[in-house]
């Protein structure tokens, strides 16, 4: 594996993924089916050289397709180590770790996705992202509602859409 190939197969991953919705499914799972191996070498080698966003970038890519393809403790063990590198943008790592929690979230693991949920929480408030604040705080809220928690869930759904609006509302209309 080399720089340009993991790179191609990165891009690969990115552009598959808002196909994995709709008329073109089948298809887009069937093509990142048959590139697994390879993006997976892909994964590997972004680790190895401490490449932290390339490395977040493609774990979420795979997130949809390590759900669909019932591979949840084999996406969850690539987020483990990718979430283990060094550095790395916060914005991206805010999105891994939501990532990571809503798979760890599927597998029943509620204690591992409330912790990754929160990171992704702490992060997304440390880098004023609206986007990545709100996934954690409905992650956050998935769980309270699997622990029957109907107010903290209703809490956490309440705080998610006033901090986006509060967030995104000071800046000026284009």
């Amino acid at each position: 594996m080399d720089a340009r190939t993991a790179e191609s197969l990165l891009n690969f991953a990115e552009g598959a993924g808002p196909r994995l919705r709709g008329l073109e499914a089948k298809a887009a799972f069937e093509q990142l089916d048959q590139q697994y191996d390879d993006l997976q070498l892909a994964m590997q080698w972004f680790i190895e050289q401490e490449r932290a966003n390339e490395a977040f970038r493609l774990a979420s890519s795979l997130t949809a397709f390590w759900m669909a393809t019932k591979r949840l403790d084999e996406g969850s063990a690539w987020f483990d180590r990718t979430l283990a590198l060094p550095g790395g943008d916060d914005a991206l790592r805010g999105r891994a770790s939501f990532d990571a929690g809503y798979l760890a979230f599927w597998k029943g693991d509620d204690e591992r996705s409330s912790s990754l949920q929160n990171q992704a929480l702490e992060l997304g408030r440390q880098k004023n992202d609206p986007t990545i604040t709100a996934l954690a705080l409905v992650g956050l809220a998935r769980i309270a509602l699997r622990t029957e928690d109907v107010e903290e869930a209703r809490r956490l759904c309440r705080e998610a859409p006033r901090r986006r609006w509060r967030e995104t509302s000071s800046k000026p209309a284009i």
